[in-house]
């Protein structure tokens, strides 16, 4: 049994009224999301790319991604990288992704498997963006441990810090847009496009 030290010198009463008390608080605290489930601040843009064979030809895209994946379980956290922009990411773009991180938004990157890379243009993984590094010409890694050692030597203009690597089907294409346009993603998925920026809203 607790003894409630606050309690002595009170009436009975006036215990009573303090344990009603406790008890309702208890209640509030079990139905109440505030206190156990801190509130995270989605970014409203998201990073669309679209995998087919890895740059040397080895793996499709989902035994790419699983090299991610490994190297995330391994390290907590993996760079990937890609030289789909070839001058990069636009410094303007860099810098609001970047200050958003900064700011504790969660900025997601959306994977879609091609038909070329053993998919069906349909987004198959997610993982969440923790920082970045863009220029034109390419760069090596910011980090080689956190780098599977296939990839540790490329040259690169976008290289992405990822964790949370993991399968994801709850949305699909058809739910995003693109920011520039507003055309509806799975309308691109086709054709060659495989890097943007999007979003659900």
């Amino acid at each position: 049994m607790t003894i409630r030290w606050d309690m002595r010198g009170k009436t009975p009463q006036q215990q009573a009224i303090v344990a009603a008390k406790d008890k309702n608080s208890t209640i509030m605290r079990k139905n109440s999301n505030y206190t156990t489930v801190s509130s995270v601040l989605i970014h409203p843009i998201s990073i669309f790319m679209k995998l087919g064979w890895d740059s040397k030809g080895n793996f499709d895209g989902f035994q790419t991604l699983e090299e991610y994946m490994r190297c995330v379980e391994d390290q907590g956290s993996t760079w990937f990288s890609t030289n789909v922009l070839a001058s990069g990411m636009s410094k303007k773009q860099l810098e609001k992704f970047k200050k958003a991180i900064g700011n504790k938004e969660r900025i997601y990157i959306y994977f879609v498997i091609g038909k070329s890379g053993g998919g069906i243009n349909e987004i198959e993984f997610r993982a969440e963006v923790i920082d970045m590094a863009s220029a034109k010409g390419g760069i090596k890694t910011p980090s080689e441990i956190e780098t599977p050692k296939l990839w540790i030597n490329d040259i690169c203009t976008i290289w992405i810090k990822l964790i949370r690597l993991r399968r994801y089907n709850a949305k699909k294409a058809d739910d995003f847009k693109f920011v520039s346009n507003g055309r509806p993603l799975s309308g691109s998925l086709k054709s060659n496009c495989c890097f943007g920026y999007i979003t659900n809203d």
